[in-house]
């Protein structure tokens, strides 16, 4: 049975796992062919408030990771690619509220692809939500992770874009801005994953059997480290993006 435990770390915690958070996602960029026209950013490492959640393999490494930015303290990664085709995006992200952040920078490697890790990852990151004083959460999906953050009770912000859609970070790929209205009480999120959700919260480390297609996987989730380690969300002004 293969086993693989899922983190959550501040970013500036531990700035090893930074570089290689980075440098793995950068891989994958390359490897889709993207890296031509999306760089990944790492002024996350010195975030204080940015939380890290990365699934770790016994002799893979890290093989997945997503990060939870807040808007308190950083400009939105989605709000920077959104605004160069959008220019209500501020306005639009303004209205979502103060305690807003986002799920972004998500990669899996291929070597240890078709595993569901990404949305183990997802899971993980709306659980850690309302402890990081987090009441909305956005994302910015692809169009083949746009139904897994549907099922996490993700809706389309069709006021932006064509309905929602835009093509990027190339023609070809569609990508979707999302938003998770209330990460506390999860109305919108599938009953299962809800559930699953709540059990996270819970119980935030915790080891669980998890069956992936035609085999079993032993997944160790440690969360609980992150409690009583995230800022003051009072410490930071809000920062509002310059159009």
């Amino acid at each position: 049975m293969e086993k693989i435990t899922i983190r959550a770390f501040r970013a500036v915690d531990e700035p090893e796992l930074c570089r290689i958070y980075a440098e793995e996602h950068a891989r994958v960029l390359k490897d889709i062919g993207v890296d031509q026209v999306m760089k990944p950013d790492e002024s996350w490492h010195s975030d204080p408030s940015c939380i890290a959640i990365c699934a770790f393999h016994e002799t893979l490494g890290m093989v997945a990771g997503v990060r939870i930015q807040q808007r308190m303290s950083t400009i939105l990664p989605m709000e920077v690619h959104l605004n160069a085709y959008e220019g209500r995006t501020v306005q639009v992200f303004d209205e979502l509220g103060p305690n807003l952040g986002e799920m972004c920078g998500l990669w899996n490697a291929h070597r240890f692809a078709g595993r569901g890790i990404p949305t183990m990852l997802l899971s993980a990151a709306v659980a850690l939500a309302p402890e990081a004083g987090l009441s909305t959460l956005v994302c910015f999906a692809a169009e083949y992770m746009a139904p897994r953050c549907k099922e996490l009770g993700f809706n389309v912000m069709e006021q932006l874009g064509n309905r929602g859609e835009f093509r990027f970070p190339i023609a070809t790929i569609a990508s979707y801005p999302m938003v998770l209205p209330d990460t506390k009480h999860l109305a919108s999120t599938e009953e299962q994953k809800r559930s699953q959700i709540q059990a996270l919260r819970s119980n935030p480390d915790q080891r669980l059997d998890v069956a992936v297609k035609d085999q079993r996987m032993e997944v160790t989730y440690m969360l609980l480290g992150m409690k009583g380690k995230l800022p003051d969300k009072g410490m930071h002004g809000h920062h509002r993006f310059a159009a």
